[in-house]
């Protein structure tokens, strides 16, 4: 009812805003009519958010245990068949680090394993440390999020844009990507590329460059903007980047292993290019995130380090942690400030859309991070590298996922996405309380495969057995559930769809000391692995 109502005032607020935007535009038919079929597209946009709204819930009733055993084969499976050098991975809980592992290796070459303490330059999930420093000079008054900042960096007049247009340049808009600053400085990122500890040299470019379009009227995603945020931080404290960050972030919340160092270092895992002809080759600029900027892209963390920072979320988010941030600032950046468009609306017509978005969880840019529907999060990715963090503040839970190839399925958006089968398969077990059901089954529990196209976990129930189909980009969201038949090992799938429909039938197969060792499906027989 709640949601209809709110579906309900949508309507009645897109009439309104219709009627008092048409007399500007009532002359030109063309704009009228562009625009109409527009807000018919965002009003669709929004209805689809609402129904297709991420949710970590899940029908099937089964054991921590058991999922995990599912994520792990599911993980291990995925990285052999996409030759994935190293994951690393991680859940957070409300205030523990509740599950974390680390698949593959850190280098190929030495064979180093990958664990949770592993080493990883994550890119872009830079921006969020360097937003709530930022946050923490608002929060104590020293700057305002909506004031100018050419009084802190004059040097932005040197862009080949309007003054008007440079004036409206603040920290809200660099936070939010709304600027209209380009994607990048105007140095080439490739093994050239010169690693930038001293800031103001990004400035020294801006004399060839020029806004892309009017600040705050729509996002462009820009590590640019965040570096001169950065610039912003140091010029505002007397502090490097570097040491504010590490002093006044990093170090209160727990990251003692984080750095922002631009020197070559053991430590960090081994960077891997997509897989090519020539096979994997490795990250020939391992300082690319001081090259891109270290405000946007030059942390090196781990699993158990961002972990600390996810349980310091929760901890400020219910006003028992004020040491970095209090709970309302966290608050605010981590609402939706910006709905991401395809056309420019004026702007008391988006921020209506932006209040809405927030409201209704449909997702957006926040200070510093994303919203994807109620989930916060931000990733990362550069030569070698790729990573995620998500945040589920419903349920307090937190996934990490840091990888060290190009082409790792990392994101929640992705094919095989990691992070989103962290959430669907083990996070569940943190936070609905499933009790184990022991049945007569247990014997079946295996890996089957014949190494071609078919590869299923079987997971013992009290009813049946559950198959979940380890080569999906999804095993959670279609297991194949046998129930036995009148003859011993025999299973069938009466309710199953997909392949094998309406005849999915299962013999389990024994050796001689009656111990399981295959699958039958039919003409195909799947080996038992484990």
């Amino acid at each position: 009812m709640v949601l209809l109502n709110r579906i309900s005032g949508l309507e009645r607020d897109s009439g309104y805003y219709l009627m008092i935007f048409l007399p500007r535009y009532v002359l030109n038919g063309d704009r009228l009519r562009f625009f109409i079929k527009n807000s018919a597209k965002i009003l669709s946009l929004i209805l689809f958010c609402i129904a297709a709204s991420p949710s970590i819930a899940s029908e099937a009733i089964i054991t921590l245990d058991d999922r995990i055993q599912i994520f792990e084969a599911w993980m291990e499976t995925t990285r052999q068949t996409k030759s994935l050098p190293g994951i690393s991975v991680g859940i957070v809980h409300k205030n523990k680090l509740v599950y974390a592992n680390g698949f593959g290796e850190a280098d190929l070459t030495s064979g180093a394993p990958i664990t949770p303490d592993s080493l990883f330059a994550v890119a872009s999930i830079t921006k969020p440390f360097t937003s709530i420093a930022i946050m923490q000079l608002v929060q104590e008054g020293i700057v305002d999020l909506n004031e100018p900042i050419v009084g802190v960096i004059p040097e932005l007049y040197n862009l080949n844009s309007p003054n008007e247009q440079i004036e409206k340049i603040n920290l809200f808009t660099l936070l939010t990507h709304t600027s209209g600053l380009p994607s990048n400085h105007v140095y080439p990122i490739n093994q050239s590329s010169p690693v930038i500890v001293k800031l103001d040299r990004l400035l020294s470019g801006l004399e060839t460059q020029k806004l892309l379009f009017p600040p705050n009227t729509r996002e462009h995603y820009s590590n640019l903007g965040l570096n001169i945020a950065g610039i912003v931080l140091e010029r505002l404290t007397g502090m490097s980047y570097s040491d504010y960050v590490q002093q006044k972030v990093l170090s209160p919340i727990g990251m003692n292993n984080s750095t922002f160092s631009t020197e070559l270092s053991g430590d960090l895992v081994t960077g891997y290019t997509r897989l090519l002809d020539a096979g994997r080759q490795p990250n020939t600029l391992p300082e690319i995130g001081a090259a891109i900027g270290l405000p946007s892209a030059g942390l090196r963390t781990s699993v158990n380090d961002l972990a600390q920072f996810l349980i310091w979320n929760f901890s400020t988010l219910k006003g028992q942690d004020h040491l970095v941030l209090d709970l309302d600032t966290l608050s605010y950046m981590q609402r939706i400030h910006w709905a991401q468009l395809e056309i420019v609306l004026p702007s008391f017509l988006q921020g209506a859309v932006n209040t809405l978005s927030n409201s209704l969880d449909i997702g957006g840019v926040g200070l510093g991070f994303f919203r994807q529907g109620n989930l916060v999060m931000h990733g990362g990715g550069f030569d070698g590298y790729l990573s995620e963090i998500v945040i589920d503040r419903e349920n307090e839970i937190g996934v990490i996922v840091l990888a060290n190839s190009s082409d790792a399925p990392v994101s929640f958006n992705s094919q095989h996405s990691i992070s989103t089968n962290l959430l669907e398969i083990i996070a569940p077990g943190f936070t609905v309380n499933e009790a184990e059901q022991i049945g007569e089954y247990s014997d079946y529990r295996n890996i089957y495969t014949e190494n071609n196209f078919f590869k299923y976990i079987a997971i013992p129930r009290q009813e049946g057995i559950d198959l979940y189909d380890l080569l999906s980009p999804n095993p959670m969201t279609s297991p194949v559930k046998l129930i036995p038949t009148n003859k011993k090992d025999r299973f069938i799938a009466p309710e199953h769809k997909g392949v094998y429909q309406r005849e999915f039938e299962v013999l389990f197969l024994r050796d001689l000391n009656d111990q399981v060792t295959s699958m039958q499906l039919q003409v195909v027989t799947l080996n038992a692995t484990l």
